[in-house]
C-alpha cells in the first residue's frame, strides 16, 4: 500500500474495522493484520488506541470518510479484501460488505 498521511490511513483502518466486524466477530488473523497495518501506517497514538478498543469490542466503530477513501478506491478495496481473506475464509457477511464497499466507493 502506498503510504498516505495518518488521517487518511485512519480512514482506511476504520473501513477495514467495519468489514472485519461484518460477521460479528474478529478473528485473531484479522486483528493481527489490522494491528500490523495500524503500526506500519503511522496512525496517530489516539487513533491507534481507538483501533485497539474497537478490536476488543470496547468502543463503537467510528464511520469512515467515504469521500476521502474514494480518491484511492482500488487501493482501499485491495486492502479490505486482503483483511477479509486473512483467515482463509470469506463468510457471506464479509462478501456482502465487500460488495457494499465496492458500491459505496464507486468501483
Amino acid at each position: 500500500m502506498q503510504t498516505h498521511d495518518p488521517a487518511f490511513n485512519f480512514e482506511v483502518i476504520k473501513l477495514m474495522l467495519q468489514a472485519a466486524w461484518a460477521d460479528l466477530q474478529i478473528t485473531s488473523q484479522e486483528a493481527q493484520l489490522l494491528l500490523g497495518w495500524t503500526r506500519r501506517l503511522g496512525l496517530y497514538p489516539q487513533d491507534q488506541q481507538t483501533v485497539v478498543a474497537c478490536l476488543q469490542g470496547q468502543q463503537k466503530l467510528p464511520p469512515p470518510d467515504l469521500g476521502l477513501l474514494r480518491l484511492h478506491r482500488e487501493e482501499v478495496l485491495e486492502m479490505v479484501r486482503a483483511m477479509c481473506e486473512s483467515d482463509a475464509e470469506l463468510p457471506q457477511d464479509e462478501q456482502e460488505i465487500l460488495d457494499e464497499i465496492r458500491l459505496l466507493l464507486g468501483a
